[in-house]
């Protein structure tokens, strides 16, 4: 048997936050479920962070080499390179740059102290339960939803204040609002 499916950064955006929702709605009976709200709560950042620095090209979700390495290449007319997608806390500090800023009405991110925080350790919990280095791994949660509210409002700025994606599909747009606001109620409760 045969199969084809198709991705784009919108799909996968949309589909990270699904499995985000899916998890919070599951981590209330299982709490090991709490590995699958990071690990998905950091691909949907992602997603929408790729989504809102692609503009015309894709050159600021690069790494700097591969970008160069594309506009020299560009430049010569000669064949494109396959570029290879720049690290989580790279592509987030580029959202706080001018260089985020390329369109007339674009607004670069200027994170609160605890949304810096909740970036980094995202993406310092993700790479903990993707790279599993552990013979066991404890968490003390604290205050989980911090995280959870600090990165859904910067998804929330990529999607629709940063005004650097362009929603080429209006079902795409609202399934995103709907999903976001999905997973606030459930984190409110």
């Amino acid at each position: 048997m045969s199969t084809s499916v198709s991705f784009d950064k919108y799909i996968v955006g949309i589909t990270s936050l699904k499995i985000l929702l899916h998890c919070l709605k599951s981590v209330k009976e299982k709490e090991a479920y709490w590995q699958w709200v990071y690990i998905s709560l950091h691909s949907a950042v992602q997603a929408y962070m790729v989504l809102a620095l692609t503009s015309s090209t894709s050159l600021l979700t690069y790494k700097e080499e591969d970008a160069e390495e594309w506009l020299q290449k560009y430049d010569a007319n000669e064949q494109l390179p396959d570029c290879k997608l720049d690290y989580f806390m790279n592509l987030y500090r580029k959202t706080k740059t001018t260089k985020f800023l390329f369109y007339s009405n674009s607004v670069r991110f200027v994170p609160s102290k605890s949304q810096d925080w909740s970036i980094k350790r995202v993406n310092a919990l993700r790479n903990d339960f993707i790279h599993y280095k552990h013979a066991g791994l404890m968490l003390i949660l604290g205050n989980p939803f911090v995280i959870l509210t600090d990165c859904l409002d910067y998804i929330e700025f990529l999607a629709f204040r940063s005004n650097n994606i362009v929603w080429f599909e209006d079902s795409y747009k609202s399934e995103t609002e709907r999903l976001l606001s999905e997973c606030r109620a459930l984190i409110r409760t």
